[in-house]
């Protein structure tokens, strides 16, 4: 298929020359691994190049750059807690800096992990985006609205205003919301 061993050779080789050239920007390099995190495409050594090029500067990356990095290194496993946890004290630390898409890019991230690996810095990022995401629910789309539901209940919470807000937004407004938006919100409730 299109994604053959040679492929991956000469993708690492070209992305580790920009990176070390300085001709590959944060941003377009997170956007690379976001699309081979869409394809599950498990090359390790794109991922550890990725690790070894941002872990040490989490602190100066920009929101959307760690949301997209969180997200995609989620998404193909290869999210070791060596990397993991400093991004999540990072993350912790500058919450205020995150919008809805960026919390629910990275609080699904953290709904794919086992539940033993869950605390209580996983739990403050969910109980913002639940926050945000009940404040501003009247200007969401309906898959914004359930997704932000699912990943916050998959994390462990489930006492937060966002659950009822959710309904409301249903009973307001219930030609908004799909079959998948209604499978999720039935799937949070339950």
């Amino acid at each position: 298929g299109v994604f053959d061993e040679p492929l991956f050779v000469v993708l690492v080789e070209v992305t580790k020359s920009l990176v070390r050239n300085g001709e590959m920007s944060d941003y377009d390099f997170a956007g690379m691994l976001l699309s081979l995190g869409r394809l599950q495409v498990h090359e390790r050594a794109i991922w550890n190049l990725a690790i070894n090029v941002f872990h040490p500067r989490l602190l100066d990356l920009s929101p959307h750059v760690l949301a997209m990095l969180i997200w995609s290194l989620q998404k193909v496993k290869h999210f070791p807690s060596r990397f993991r946890e400093p991004a999540l004290q990072v993350v912790v630390m500058r919450l205020h800096e995150f919008t809805i898409a960026h919390l629910s890019a990275i609080c699904s991230a953290f709904a794919a992990l086992d539940p033993k690996e869950l605390n209580d810095r996983h739990r403050t990022v969910g109980a913002r985006l639940a926050r945000l995401v009940s404040q501003h629910a009247d200007a969401l789309a309906a898959w914004q609205l359930t997704n932000a539901l699912l990943v916050t209940v998959r994390i462990g919470l489930v006492d937060t205003r966002l659950p009822m807000t959710v309904v409301h937004e249903f009973l307001r407004r219930p030609t908004d919301f799909g079959s998948h938006q209604l499978s999720n919100l039935l799937w949070s409730l339950a």
